[in-house]
Parts: C-alpha cells; sequence; structure tokens
C-alpha cells in the first residue's frame, strides 16, 4: 500500500477549526495554533509529510517538532516517536493527563489505530489530534482515570496480534481499530473531528 500525501497550501492552514477539545477556549485556540504550526512546518520543511509536536495542556512546554519520513517497508508515511528521546523523556517525566499529542496527517485520514493506541497506553497524553493536510481535525481524549481497565483491554487486543500470520494480522488490526472506533466509550475515550 502506497502512502498518499496531499500537498498543503495556505488555503488549507487557514481552514484549521478551533475544535471544541476541551471547556476551555484559550486551550482550544492553543490547539488550533499548534495545528497550524505543523501544516507550516509540514508544508515548507517536509515536503507535506508527517510532523509532530507533544505540548503540555498548561502551555508551558512544546517539544521541538519530530519530522516523520516515509517508510520505505511500508509505503507510508510514519514519525518514529519511539527513538526520539526529548518524546521519551517528556511522556516519562510529566504528570497524568497533561500533555497533547499533534500531527498531520498526508492522507487526510481521521486518527489511526497506533494514535489512539498511543493515546491509550500513554498515561501521560491526554489527546491526540491528527490533522489532515486539508486542515480537517479529528482528535481523540481520555474520559475516564482509570487508566490501568484501558492498557489492560490493550493488551489482550495486541495478544491476539501476535498468534496470527502477516495477512490475518493486518485483518484483525482493522477489526479492532473498528471495535474502538465504534465503542469509544469502552476504552475510555472521547472522540471527535471537526471540518470547516
Amino acid at each position: 500500500m502506497e502512502s498518499i500525501i496531499y500537498p498543503i497550501s495556505d488555503t488549507d492552514i487557514g481552514r484549521i477549526p478551533r475544535a471544541r477539545i476541551t471547556n476551555d477556549n484559550s486551550i482550544n485556540t492553543y490547539i488550533q495554533d499548534i495545528c497550524k504550526e505543523v501544516l507550516n512546518l509540514a508544508k515548507n520543511k517536509n515536503k507535506s509529510m508527517e510532523i509532530g509536536i507533544l505540548a503540555s495542556l498548561d502551555k508551558k512546554y512544546k517539544s521541538k517538532p519530530i519530522f516523520g519520513y516515509m517508510d520505505n517497508k511500508t509505503g507510508l508515511c510514519t514519525i518514529d516517536t519511539v527513538h526520539d528521546e526529548e518524546y521519551q523523556d517528556a511522556i516519562i517525566s510529566f504528570k497524568y493527563n497533561s500533555l497533547i499529542f499533534i500531527h498531520n496527517h498526508p492522507n487526510n485520514s481521521k486518527l489511526s489505530y497506533n494514535d489512539l493506541l498511543n493515546l491509550i497506553t500513554t498515561p501521560t497524553i491526554a489527546i491526540v489530534v491528527a490533522v489532515g493536510n486539508n486542515g480537517s481535525i479529528s482528535f481523540a481524549y481520555r474520559k475516564s482515570d482509570n487508566y490501568s481497565v484501558y492498557v489492560k483491554l490493550y493488551m489482550q487486543m495486541q495478544s491476539k496480534l501476535y498468534k496470527v500470520n502477516k495477512e490475518d494480522r493486518l485483518k484483525i488490526q482493522d477489526q479492532m481499530y473498528e471495535e474502538i472506533l465504534n465503542n469509544p466509550n469502552k476504552y475510555g475515550l472521547v472522540m471527535g473531528e471537526s471540518r470547516r
């Protein structure tokens, strides 16, 4: 499968809505501003491929941009947060539910399976936002503090993947993604999207 990368225009950046993700309009505006920064960086510094920024909800911390790349094995655009030292230090050292991860999706898709798992399994991340290269956004946040219950569900889901061959693994992963999308409550999540 080859990744589609839609070019970003200034119009797309201007289209990014201020979504009502939190009850605090100043935080919603802050999220909108980081979404615009992400698309600007992707457009001007990364050939419209992915860029990610981790920030604190108290607005006191914002990571350096994490530049994505085209993964030659999968043919997909990806961001490698596992090997980004600043990202790893932040998710370990910040308080529970204090961070937001914002990144762009070059193919204008909604949050991915990996985005949702990142939120479910990282207790310091409170919100994940994917901004499409066309300016649309999708987001998810944790609505419950019962973190351990959802990690247990995730571990059960992931254990299914390790027991099957590669073709079946993709099929099961797609089923699990649909399960989370259709039952976000079960995983302690609230999901939404906003388009202009």
